[in-house]
């Protein structure tokens, strides 16, 4: 069980090198976040089940960007995750949304199985997300991976995977594409 509080909550701008007091009329302010998490054996199953819940005030001034007039534009996000394991299978997924009366709010999931044995596992994974903006409609972005790793050596792996993802924006902005990765992992 983890729980926080940020006097300042923001990615960038003023406050995000010195977050002990936020301007309360431009920034996120007084957020606090609750996470849990579950992690056991039972017999030959691995079961890992994990919640969190953020909170933040949004700024007073209705001219920021995102703000609606007449609105709690409070940001809230929760988020909730589960792995299941044996025989070397682990299936798992996760779930997050964000809900707020600002502009954009949205979703995002993903769902992954993998399989390992001796030094070698595989897997695949694939992620959706929606994000309400405001123009009309929606963005999403769809996302499916493919990734193999080995155990070179104690502390030592080596991996990769090829991505692809198609974005659909809410005005007519869309892409898609194929990546690649590959790295190495050291452990001492």
């Amino acid at each position: 069980l983890g729980v926080s509080y940020a006097p300042v909550v923001s990615g960038s701008g003023d406050g995000a090198n010195f977050p002990v007091q936020a301007d309360k009329d431009t920034e996120f302010n007084n957020g606090f976040s609750v996470g849990a998490n579950y992690v056991e054996t039972l017999g030959p199953v691995d079961l890992a089940v994990s919640g969190g819940f953020r909170y933040a005030n949004a700024p007073d001034d209705e001219g920021v960007a995102g703000n609606r007039a007449g609105k709690d534009n409070d940001l809230r996000q929760y988020s909730v995750g589960v792995n299941v394991g044996a025989a070397g299978f682990t299936v798992g997924g996760s779930f997050g949304k964000e809900t707020s009366g600002r502009a954009t709010d949205g979703y995002a999931f993903d769902a992954g199985v993998s399989y390992g044995t001796g030094p070698w596992a595989v897997g695949v994974t694939y992620l959706m997300s929606e994000v309400n903006g405001d123009a009309p409609g929606e963005d999403e972005l769809r996302a499916i991976e493919g990734g193999v790793s080995y155990a070179v050596g104690p502390g030592i792996s080596a991996s990769g995977s090829v991505i692809y993802a198609d974005w659909e924006g809410a005005k007519n902005q869309d892409a898609d594409g194929v990546m690649g990765v590959i790295g190495h992992k050291y452990n001492f």
